[in-house]
């Protein structure tokens, strides 16, 4: 019986933690959700929007272009 509550509290606190490790895993991405959906309501108010400062770049991954009827170009 003390065996069988000690497995079910370790299995109880292991299944805590990694969730606890898997929000703050996620957190970033909350964050930088809630950044992006907040943007409109800062447009509609007119307010300037800083631009980030450093260098941007945009990458373009796993993208293909075709004319219907003709093969996929890669």
């Amino acid at each position: 019986m003390y065996v069988g509550g000690v497995t079910a509290f370790s299995g109880a606190m292991r299944d805590v933690v990694g969730s606890v490790i898997e929000v703050s895993q996620y957190r970033k991405y909350y964050e930088a959700m809630e950044q992006y959906l907040n943007i409109p309501f800062k447009m509609r108010n007119n307010a300037r929007i800083p631009v980030p400062s450093g260098e941007h770049t945009i990458e373009f991954r796993n993208v293909s272009f075709k004319y219907a009827g003709q093969k996929v170009m890669h």
